[in-house]
């Protein structure tokens, strides 16, 4: 009997254990004894939800399910594979559903045809698995499932705005359709968050740490030497917990996930700002971060270790010259407190547009903030709160969620200092405090003719307008 004529044999036996179902179709691959139970979880729950760290499986997972549903329902079953970004869709989950058809018994292999948003099994017209962004701006994800065995798979469940869920209410309750909810638990409520609390009695729940799955535990040392043990990050990232310092954080980590992937058109008519950070002591770093209005790219972020006043200025002063003249910005934001100072001035000098900040300095909301600084990571806030942004860069995105506050006893919201974040273990936040320079002032609209490079005088090394 071949390969493929075995399988069919079996078809009726995987319907009721994907387990054996993974077992037989990819017997070389031995998956993690989470994967093995959350298999049996959704053969006997309408409705799962597992969080987890970073580096588990848990995409896999979901393949293994997809492709056990179409195959075992076929002529008539529905996957719809849902996040909240296009990209997640295809760099992960179908990016993963191809390697797995890739390596199926030759004849079921050849039996799927893969487009970038469907997943059809070839003969049978209504069995197929689609892939569907979800956000607020595009609500209609969840609805208009209709099949006679529909699987609905939200991954990064904790990034999709709850106004999906409620779109989607029917598609949902439809007798027999199975939910699954996956992801890292980013933030205290929505509808993941309910899942594991107000609706558990609703869902067959899993909680899945990296330091269970010896494959994940690669980036456990890197988070802890970022972050520290008692941060948010490693609780989210390494143990699959929900956060617990969202009420102290002064950026909550549900903020940062959501703009990491956030799908928004670029403002081109605001100028760009950069916001640098000089370095005073120990390891800190000089950091330059480079801010697009709604947008702050991978490459935005640039840093220095142990560098004088001197090549600072060197370094930001070929940065600019490096930089289209597109995107040149309005000003330059220097912490001037220490080192910085001197680099401002400098700036000033070759003919960038560098303004001095002290963080030290009174707050415009003095009755609301202790210092600048304060209202600085506020405002930085606020920005992400509008879910109008972009945030690309990895490393920021961790260190915002580092910093907390509190309220002095006059009611003012101070934010803890770099020194107190060493104190309890946490590195200097050097490119969070470059971003939230990025805040000081007004945002300026584009004026092609007013900024323009500064011009090299011939045989000078000087630069000057």
């Amino acid at each position: 009997m071949s390969d493929f004529e075995l399988a069919l044999s079996r078809l009726k036996r995987w319907a009721d254990s994907p387990v054996e179902f993974a077992q037989d179709l990819w017997p070389d691959t031995k998956l993690e004894p989470w994967q093995l139970e959350f298999l049996e979880a959704i053969a006997k729950n309408d409705r799962v939800a597992v969080r987890s760290g970073h580096g588990v499986g848990k995409t896999a997972a979901l393949v293994i399910a997809m492709l056990w549903w179409l195959l075992t329902r076929a002529p008539n079953a529905l996957v719809l594979v849902t996040a909240n970004s296009q990209d997640q869709l295809r760099d992960n989950n179908w990016a993963e559903a191809r390697r797995w058809i890739g390596r199926l018994p030759g004849p079921l292999k050849e039996a799927f045809d893969i487009s970038s948003d469907h997943i059809k099994l070839k003969g049978f017209e209504g069995c197929f698995a689609t892939a569907r962004t979800a956000s607020r701006e595009n609500p209609e994800a969840l609805q208009g499932l209709h099949s006679e065995f529909v699987m609905i798979q939200c991954d990064e469940a904790s990034g999709i705005d709850d106004i999906v869920f409620e779109v989607g209410a029917g598609s949902l309750s439809t007798p027999g359709a199975k939910l699954l909810l996956t992801g890292n638990p980013t933030r205290h409520s929505g509808y993941f968050y309910d899942a594991f609390h107000r609706l558990r009695h609703r869902f067959h729940t899993m909680r899945v740490s990296s330091e269970s799955v010896p494959r994940a535990r690669g980036h456990i040392e890197d988070i802890i030497a970022k972050y520290g043990l008692e941060s948010n990050a490693y609780r989210v990232r390494v143990l699959g917990e929900f956060p617990t310092a969202d009420d102290e954080a002064v950026i909550p980590v549900e903020l940062v996930e959501a703009a990491k992937e956030r799908q928004v058109e670029k403002i081109n008519s605001i100028m760009p700002v950069w916001g640098l950070d000089v370095a005073r002591f120990g390891n800190c770093k000089t950091a330059l971060c480079k801010r697009h209005c709604n947008w702050l790219p991978k490459d935005g972020i640039k840093w220095w270790a142990k560098r004088d006043t001197m090549e600072v200025a060197g370094l930001v002063m070929h940065e600019y010259e490096e930089t289209d003249k597109k995107d040149l910005p309005a000003q330059i934001y220097v912490d001037a407190i220490g080192l910085g100072a001197g680099v401002a001035d400098r700036l000033r000098e070759l003919g960038l547009p560098a303004v001095a900040i002290n963080v030290g300095e009174m707050a415009s909301g003095k009755e609301r903030f202790v210092n600048l600084r304060a209202e600085l990571w506020w405002r930085a806030r606020e920005w992400l709160e509008q879910r109008q942004s972009r945030l690309e860069n990895e490393e920021l995105g961790g260190q915002l969620t580092t910093a907390t506050y509190s309220f002095t006893s006059t009611g003012k919201i101070r934010i803890e200092s770099k020194e107190q974040m060493l104190a309890r273990g946490i590195p200097s936040p050097d490119i969070a405090d470059a971003f939230i320079l990025t805040f000081s002032g007004a945002d300026r609209r584009r004026e092609h003719d007013r900024y323009d490079k500064p011009k090299r005088r011939s045989g000078e090394s000087a630069w000057v307008i």
